[in-house]
């Protein structure tokens, strides 16, 4: 049966299929210029760009498909290909292919994490099936943790101490709480920032601030990246406006679950010094090497 979320977004989608055949455009770019690539982490716009893409490749009729955790793969038949958690290499792949990788600054994707994950209801965050046989996989980890082995697993599902991730952070203080998501899915967020290994002639570094506060502006920069002709851009601009947050009613923002308000400066106050040590440590330079300030005086 259907649920009102879910009833919704097919009828988006039919009306986007069809406003695409009718206008014309979808006969006139059945394939975007090339294949394109969209390297994301947990909390740096994930969903953003997903709905985004997801709308061009309705409209257009293009073929979009999703990797989770670590991945080589790109389909053949895919003309957009979404690395999740981009635990790829963006080097190893062969076709000549433009895409983007976005970036968060450390601090405001550690508050943005720990407030997700309080309400969110995805199964790994939800999970209390703690059995031990291997394979141990999703939803048992997180989805960017399920290519590590099976001693790395077990030693996570015991530091959950018998209940799921979410019933951790109910069950700690707001500081605690902080201090359990920095030691965990945070954690291995900026890790897989840290890791990344560019690809500046084909993938353009990006920053989700940038999406936030100059929505129109770094939409047109991106596109213009993937080299999509003006009648292009102009259509893809279109669609990218319908899930700028700025435009959003505040009734609209309280019903986004991924909304977290974390870019507000005054969410910084339930952040100690411990707290921002630890960051540095676990990430030492992290902020300066992504183009950001220091951890401890970052925008």
């Amino acid at each position: 049966m259907l649920n009102r979320r879910s009833l919704a977004t097919k009828l988006h989608n039919f009306r986007l299929r069809w406003s695409g055949i009718l206008s014309g455009e979808r006969a006139k770019y059945p394939a975007p210029p090339h294949p394109i690539g969209i390297f994301t982490h947990h909390k740096t716009g994930t969903v953003l760009l997903a709905k985004v893409f997801g709308d061009l490749c309705t409209w257009f009729g293009w073929s979009g498909s999703t990797a989770w955790g670590q991945s080589s793969e790109w389909p053949a038949e895919s003309n957009v290909r979404h690395f999740l958690h981009s635990e790829t290499n963006p080097n190893q792949f062969p076709q000549p292919y433009r895409g983007i990788h976005v970036v968060r600054h450390p601090v405001t994707l550690l508050l943005s994490s720990y407030h997700y994950h309080l309400r969110t209801d995805e199964e790994w965050c939800t999970n209390e099936n703690f059995h031990e046989e291997a394979p141990i996989g999703y939803p048992q980890v997180p989805a960017n943790r399920t290519h590590c082995h099976e001693a790395w697993k077990i030693k996570y599902l015991h530091g959950l101490n018998g209940v799921s991730y979410q019933r951790n952070l109910h069950q700690l203080n707001r500081t605690d709480g902080i201090s359990f998501e920095l030691e965990r899915h945070t954690k291995f967020t900026l890790e897989g920032m840290r890791d990344w290994q560019p690809d500046p002639s084909r993938v353009k570094e990006m920053k989700f601030e940038e999406f936030a506060h100059h929505f129109d502006a770094t939409f047109r920069e991106v596109f213009l990246h993937l080299e999509f002709p003006p009648p292009l851009l102009k259509r893809a601009l279109r669609l990218a406006q319908h899930h700028d947050l700025s435009r959003a009613s505040r009734s609209q923002l309280a019903r986004n679950s991924h909304y977290t308000g974390a870019d507000n400066p005054s969410r910084r106050k339930d952040l100690t010094p411990q707290h921002l040590a630890r960051l540095e440590e676990i990430a030492p330079g992290l902020s300066d090497n992504l183009g950001y300030n220091r951890v401890h005086g970052g925008t």
